[in-house]
């Protein structure tokens, strides 16, 4: 059955929005305890304005560890946003980005190299692309794939470290490359859910990358910074230096944890200790007053229960030193530990936990921030910039980039497929004589005039696009 979602009048899903309005993008959250759905649109400054916002709760048996477990559950989640979606806004989606996460994911290095045909030439963005395009092909142990691939840096004949080789001749180039690598039967499950509620998937993006695309500013992934997104049943590690992506992780415990510390340590239900944790608690129990007490009525056969404010806080530290102890030993396996000076910026819902930067700075020594999506604008009386939707935001970005990405491979290939010489030519050469045409062809070498107009072409689009992107 589908579920798709028709506009009753044209001008309503059309609207405008902003001074440079983009394609209507929708993007997927399948968290571990609620899905989130967002419609939105490219405005001008490289944001992105929510003109929809739906969640639905997930059972605790649909996900485990950023996993789908239970695909009905997480499908009629999916069908409930979309259905709350079409009668917010009307919108017609029929095609999303979804993120993929889990504690199966993992990064591994490597490394292509290429003989440029006429070294005296300059490299082009069109280059770069193929040779990205190239990794996608690379072997991985079987039942894997690749989810993303992060350019380290460069190498022009014998000089190493360069970030963009555009513009420099070269006869050999090399570039290293961080492949995102995950198991195939996890993703083929999110394929399952979006297929049955009704939707084609767009495009998988790697979920750890969003937040950071959400949170942070263009001058923190140049200087060096640590993006920690705590979620309900993983917690991602980011760590951004030079505007380069250089390790990403996913650590297979979060927010949960502790709700099910809290449950166990205070002899409470489940849904009380989610609640206790939120209104309640703390990460740090040098900071909580010592005279405060939590009385609770679990049962009305029973006498209240007591809860001291320093014995809850002291079960939620410990939890989340153990958090917060792999947050840093995967910032230490980065290899870029002593090249943060943006320290480590926190988000998603387990962010919000009381104290969470005091005891942070505590145990690391770095500077720490609390961080909301900074890169949108919203229709929706959610507050989508709240840290809890850091994930879905970014989903939102990445697919909006995708969709400027596509549109420039469009122009590409159409540019490729131009007519040669015969037609291309047709106005500059008619009736010139056959040593005339003759004379033209060896000023350039044999080759085609076509072909250099191409490639500039096609340079000057790929040039355009990443100026365009800067801003995002």
């Amino acid at each position: 059955m589908e579920h798709l979602i028709q506009p009753p009048h044209a001008g309503n899903a059309n609207r405008t929005v902003g001074q440079r309005d983009g394609k209507i993008v929708a993007a997927i959250d399948i968290g571990t305890t609620k899905v989130i759905t967002l419609v939105g649109r490219e405005i001008a400054g490289g944001k992105v304005h929510v003109l929809a916002c739906s969640e639905a709760l997930l059972s605790r048996d649909s996900m485990l560890r950023g996993e789908v477990l239970h695909e009905g559950n997480v499908r009629d989640a999916i069908a409930a946003t979309l259905a709350d979606v079409r009668e917010k806004g009307a919108f017609d989606v029929r095609e999303v980005y979804v993120g993929v996460a889990g504690s199966h994911c993992r990064c591994i290095d490597n490394t292509i190299t290429q003989l440029r045909v006429n070294g005296a030439t300059e490299i082009t963005e069109y280059e770069l692309k193929a040779m990205e395009d190239e990794m996608y092909h690379q072997p991985v142990d079987p039942g894997e794939k690749i989810l993303h691939i992060a350019t380290q840096e460069y190498q022009v004949d014998t000089y190493p470290h360069i970030a963009n080789p555009v513009g420099m001749p070269g006869k050999r180039l090399s570039a290293n490359y961080r492949l995102f690598v995950g198991h195939e039967a996890p993703i083929d499950k999110i394929n399952w859910c979006i297929r049955h509620a009704g939707l084609t998937l767009k495009q998988r993006l790697f979920k750890p990358l969003a937040p950071a695309q959400a949170v942070l500013s263009d001058d923190e992934k140049e200087r060096g910074v640590a993006v920690v997104d705590m979620g309900g049943g993983t917690t991602s590690v980011v760590v951004y230096y030079d505007h380069i992506v250089r390790y990403a992780a996913i650590i297979p415990f979060g927010g949960n944890s502790i709700t099910e510390d809290v449950r166990d340590g205070c002899g409470v239900l489940r849904r009380h200790a989610g609640a206790i944790k939120i209104q309640y608690g703390s990460c740090y129990s040098d900071l909580v007053n010592a005279n405060t007490t939590l009385v609770i009525d679990v049962n009305g056969d029973h006498e209240p229960q007591k809860i001291a404010f320093t014995f809850l806080a002291g079960i939620i530290e410990a939890r989340m030193e153990e958090i917060i102890e792999a947050v840093v030993y995967n910032i230490e396996q980065s290899g870029f530990a002593d090249q943060l000076p943006g320290g480590i910026v926190f988000t998603g819902g387990g962010a919000m936990m009381q104290h969470l930067k005091e005891f942070v700075t505590a145990k690391t020594g770095r500077p720490v921030r609390i961080a909301r999506p900074l890169h949108v604008t919203s229709d929706s009386p959610k507050d989508v910039r709240h840290c809890s939707y850091a994930t879905a935001v970014g989903l939102l970005l990445q697919g909006i980039a995708a969709e400027n990405a596509a549109a420039i491979t469009a122009q590409i290939a159409n540019v490729m497929q131009t007519p040669h010489d015969a037609q291309e030519k047709k106005g500059e050469l008619a009736g010139a004589s056959p040593e005339e045409q003759g004379a033209g062809d060896r000023k350039n070498n044999g080759r085609k005039p076509s072909r250099k107009k191409t490639i500039d072409l096609v340079g000057d689009l790929f040039k355009d696009f990443f100026k365009k992107d800067d801003g995002v």
